[in-house]
């Protein structure tokens, strides 16, 4: 038989658990993970911010729903702002509200920053952010086959291989921008881009900071256009005669959510690009 040498430490369960999670921490999984974590908390917030704009606009929407079907729309919700298609019986549509979707990018790059330590050794890199990514895009996708309306005459879901494959997508890129930004700020990586275009051409770096100015602008009168549309609507009493504070705030969640779309519309159109009017949906059957 064989056995420890004398005075030899033992090793059991909890040493193996402890190895396991030393090199998990040392690889960076362990603070990917928290970042990932953290950054589906904000993709749930905003589906519940949605999810109250709709309770807010109408009351008696689900009237008599369980805290599970609430969390589920949260979890729908929050999918389709990242343009994960919804299933609704046979129709399958998607949207990308780009204030929420901008809300989710930022709330990713925050969870990087706060979960990885600046002063690591070796310090975080890409790779790092492409670890969060990863498993930012294993919650969507778990979180899509989990938590699903099966029973009719509700019968909804978040598709599981576009959260997949749009929470990986999502997660990787702003979670690397995220390490990017942990030892400088995002204003000095920009600063630090544009001298390395200058270095490289002259010429592409002042057509940049051209356009750069130029949709700033731009983005400023569509937005300017939106608002007078706006005051000039609401002074012409556009508003029902029901409207009320939850109304107010409902239009507002609903403003901030999808006011980039409605100024990228603006810049499109003031430019002659031609507006599609209508939804363009699938059906299966």
């Amino acid at each position: 038989r064989l056995g420890l040498a004398p005075g030899a430490p033992s090793r059991g369960a909890a040493g193996v658990f402890d190895d396991v999670a030393r090199r998990l921490t040392s690889r960076g999984w362990v603070d990917a993970s928290a970042a990932a974590a953290l950054a589906f908390l904000v993709l749930l917030s905003t589906g519940a911010v949605l999810l109250l704009a709709a309770k807010l606009q109408a009351p008696s929407f689900g009237a008599g729903a369980s805290p599970l079907d609430v969390f589920t729309a949260v979890v729908i919700l929050g999918l389709g702002s990242i343009r994960v298609p919804v299933h609704l019986g046979d129709l399958v549509f998607t949207l990308l509200p780009l204030g929420a979707a901008t809300a989710i990018a930022v709330g990713v790059v925050w969870a990087t920053r706060t979960s990885f330590r600046r002063a690591q050794v070796p310090p975080p890199s890409a790779r790092d952010g492409l670890k969060v990514g990863a498993l930012f895009a294993l919650m969507c996708w778990l979180f899509a086959l989990v938590f699903r309306f099966r029973d009719p005459p509700t019968v909804a879901h978040a598709g599981a291989i576009g959260a997949l494959l749009l929470g990986g997508l999502w997660g990787s890129l702003f979670g690397a921008l995220g390490v990017a930004t942990l030892a400088t700020s995002p204003a000095a990586v920009v600063a630090k881009g544009m001298a390395w275009l200058g270095a490289r051409s002259r010429t592409l770096r002042e057509g940049v900071q051209t356009g750069g100015v130029m949709l700033g602008l731009s983005t400023l009168m569509a937005a300017a256009a939106l608002l007078l549309w706006i005051i000039v609507g609401l002074a012409r009493g556009a508003q029902p005669r029901s409207f009320d504070a939850g109304d107010a705030l409902s239009a507002l969640i609903y403003l901030l959510a999808f006011v980039p779309n409605v100024v990228v519309a603006i810049l499109s159109l003031a430019v002659g690009a031609p507006i599609e009017v209508g939804a363009q949906v699938t059906f299966g059957g």
